[in-house]
């Protein structure tokens, strides 16, 4: 400080100059700054040296007073962005500094730049040939640009190298104030892929006393669509200086390259259900990174695809996962690998399996479909199957006890259920309505005629096929007579009895309303005389035949009562869900069939399908002791609402005040606001099991990410936990779109979800 306050009281000029960095990647900014303190007169004017590896990005300059200088001097800041642009060592000298008629050289700055791999051309031969295909600059033009393409005609799906090269004059460059602008063009239809920067001067040319670098920029994109692709100008934006001072007026300067169309071929016709994507040299094949996997513990897999193309559009290999096994997608990574300028890489899909119990679990091999971009038809990527054994699970704490079954009967709950259900419930709400219409406006009406009477053979014939044939089988000819043969009854007889049933119901239900059947009595009453005597006293007596009995008890398979009270809990669950597909409306088969799913430790499953039956009969003791246990394992569980009455209870209690207000409007009609008040209640009663909250739609398995978007590599937007209950909003081929009660939402992978009727997704 004190040699330079001696040198500003001399009179003269103290120049310094400094760099942040001495050593820089090609294509890295350098800062430059640059200071001159004095105390003579004049106006502060820098010139700055041409250094072909330094490329000046950005300038600015201060001008401040000393404080406390005596006599008064002047602070002269100059800062620049200097860009790295060619490797090499690179003296930023000299500087010229002038002060009025003084001049002074700025001390000398030297930078070394370095080769980086993200930019560097030799590594990419895809590249070098576009750069070498680069015609040559055009002289006596300020600059000269062009767009080369990898091909002129390329399949759809397949990679396009686009490179904008833009040629321009030394000289020209150096004059001006800030660098040039190159701008690529913009290209439509295409899916593009992000390529690294090439900055700097790629390579030079001396054409007479010009010497032109070469600047480029490099762009891959996918085509989406067949047809002609036409790729627009390219534009260079640059501004001459009018001036030699450092601002001044600019005159702006735009160049454009001539369009290039492209020619996008379309495949060949894809084969019958074929939905895979483009791409060259496909691979798939499983990775396990643990073994062995465990009876109710997740197994991660990994398949993984590998090889060139547009990574961001290989969808999921189609996996038949063996029985007795669950899996679904947990989350898709991508591993790009280009390799001599061709994108590619390793796309791997995460799947969680669930196998249910001990013993191996045989993945099958995979056949993965795709456009060979390069041979210009369909092929399929094969990987081999492999075998995982599977051991007892390691799950923590006591082993479940089995929950009771329950005896399956007709309590209140199932005939309410039942009576509430189909067309019952607007036939009771609109009965009061059309006899209040007809109490009021009918003045006469006509008793319609009885039918008449149906003969009593008939009558035995319906009561053998009731007692006889399951209600499904009642409508086939070759059913009918089976369920008679069972029963003890001769061929002959038994083929006549079902083509006269068959009959009859042909008559019945025909254009003749139901007059046909009398003609078939007599046959009907021969072929009821010919039906052994304990079978066709069984009928008179209303009990099932013995005979039929023992014959359909050999063809049922084993109960699954049987099956869990053994412990084949797993074979029950069949059963049990069978049950539920005939009798919905029964919570204990519903409750059966949770009680085994808890048992196999598939909580999810369990928790879905107590749901339902606790939606069925709120009151259970059973079920709601089991929901208690998952609730004590699942603290999400406790954001389901189970109401305390079912909507077949207060669907009936808001019939019977229907029919009270319907009653009190025909008794005094002068005083409606009673009736109405009480309809009013009825509505608030009937729709109070959606006031009261919605039920979930479905639980979650496992821990699964919410995602943004319905693709794997859409962002996170959070995780849910286990057993999570959540509403579904939308759905997508293989996702669906949830929400839960706090109002989290996002994307997950239906498989990830469990519903009462037991699948992936509502």
């Amino acid at each position: 400080m004190i040699a330079l306050f001696l040198w500003v009281q001399a009179g003269q000029v103290a120049v310094t100059a400094t760099v942040d960095r001495d050593r820089a990647p090609i294509g890295e900014q350098i800062s430059y700054s640059l200071r001159a303190v004095t105390s003579l007169s004049g106006a502060f004017r820098v010139e700055l040296p041409e250094v072909t590896g330094l490329e000046v990005v950005e300038r600015t300059e201060r001008l401040d007073p000393v404080l406390g200088s005596n006599p008064p001097a002047r602070a002269f800041q100059l800062e620049l962005t200097l860009r790295a642009a060619e490797v090499g060592r690179w003296r930023f000298s000299p500087v010229l500094v002038f002060v009025g008629s003084t001049t002074e050289v700025a001390p000398e700055v030297e930078v070394v730049v370095s080769a980086t791999s993200n930019a560097d051309a030799n590594r990419n031969p895809r590249l070098i040939e576009l750069i070498q295909r680069v015609p040559p600059p055009d002289p006596g033009q300020n600059a000269t640009l062009a767009i080369v393409a990898s091909s002129a005609e390329v399949y759809q799906g397949d990679q396009l190298d686009v490179l904008t090269a833009a040629w321009f004059p030394r000289s020209l460059r150096n004059r001006l104030r800030r660098p040039p602008t190159l701008k690529p063009p913009v290209l439509a239809g295409v899916w593009t892929v992000p390529q690294p920067p090439l900055p700097g001067i790629v390579s030079s040319r001396t054409i007479g006393e010009e010497t032109y670098d070469l600047f480029v920029s490099h762009q891959v994109a996918f085509p989406l669509t067949a047809g002609s692709l036409v790729i627009p100008p390219a534009r260079l934006e640059y501004a001459v200086p009018l001036t030699r001072r450092a601002s001044g007026d600019e005159r702006p300067i735009e160049e454009a390259s001539p369009p290039i169309t492209i020619d996008v071929v379309p495949p060949a016709a894809a084969p019958g259900g074929f939905r895979g994507p483009h791409g060259r040299a496909l691979q798939v094949g499983y990775r396990i990174r643990s073994l062995p996997a465990r009876a109710g513990e997740v197994l991660p897999i990994e398949v993984t695809v590998s090889g060139f193309g547009n990574l961001a559009f290989w969808p999921p290999p189609n996996v038949p996962w063996p029985m007795g096994t669950r899996a679904y997608l947990d989350r898709v990574s991508e591993t790009g690998q280009p390799q001599a300028g061709r994108l590619g890489g390793v796309k791997t899909f995460h799947f969680l399996l669930l196998a249910d119990s001990v013993g191996s679990v045989a993945l099958p091999p995979i056949d993965y479909p795709y456009f060979d971009t390069d041979r210009g038809d369909y092929r399929a990527a094969k990987g081999i199957g492999l075998v995982i054994p599977v051991l007892t699970g390691t799950r923590s704490g006591p082993p479940r006890e089995p929950p009771a079954l329950v005896a399956i009967r007709d309590d209140p709950t199932w005939y309410l259920t039942r009576g509430m259900s189909g067309w019952l419930v607007p036939v009771l709400a609109g009965t009061p309505v059309l006899l209040l219409l007809g109490y009021a406006g009918l003045r006469r009406y006509r008793r319609r005629p009885s039918a008449p009477r149906r003969p009593d053979d008939l009558v035995a014939l319906e009561r053998l096929v009731i007692r006889l044939v399951p209600e499904a089988d009642r409508g086939h000819l070759e059913r009918l007579e089976s369920a008679f043969r069972r029963a003890a009854i001769g061929a002959t007889t038994a083929r006549r009895l079902a083509t006269l049933k068959s009959q009859l119901d042909a008559d019945r239900f025909g254009p003749t309303g139901g007059d046909g059947p009398i003609a078939l009595v007599g046959a009907v009453s021969d072929a009821l005389a010919r039906v052994p005597r304990p079978v066709r006293q069984s009928i008179g007596l209303g009990c099932l035949p013995i005979v039929a009995m023992a014959s359909t008890a050999l063809a049922q398979p084993e109960s699954p009562d049987r099956l869990y009270r053994d412990g084949a809990v797993l074979a029950s669950v069949a059963g049990f869900r069978a049950r539920v597909d005939r009798e919905p409306t029964r919570w204990q088969h519903w409750y059966h069939l949770g009680a085994a799913l808890y048992l196999a430790d598939r909580d999810a499953e369990a928790a879905a399908v107590l749901d339902q039956a606790l939606a069925l009969a709120p009151r259970a003791e059973s079920p709601r002791a089991l929901w208690a246990n998952l609730e004590r394992q699942y603290e999400p569980l406790r954001a389901a609402v189970h109401p305390p009455w079912s909507r077949s209870e207060r669907t009936a209690a808001a019939l019977v005040l229907w029919w009270l207000a319907l009653a009190t409007l025909a008794r005094r009609p002068s005083r409606p606001a009673v009736p109405v008040a009480v309809a009013l209640a009825a509505s608030i009663i009937g729709f109070a099991p959606d006031l009261g909250g919605a039920r979930p739609d479905a639980f979650v398995r496992g821990e699964p990410r919410l995602l943004e978007a319905p693709h794997g590599l859409a962002a996170d937007r959070g995780q849910l936990a286990r057993l999570t209950p959540v509403r579904v909003m939308a759905q997508r081929p293989g996702w669906l779109l949830v929400v839960d009660r706090q109002g989290s939402q996002g994307w997950i992978a239906s498989s990830a979800v469990a519903t009462a009727r037991g699948g992936g997704g509502p």
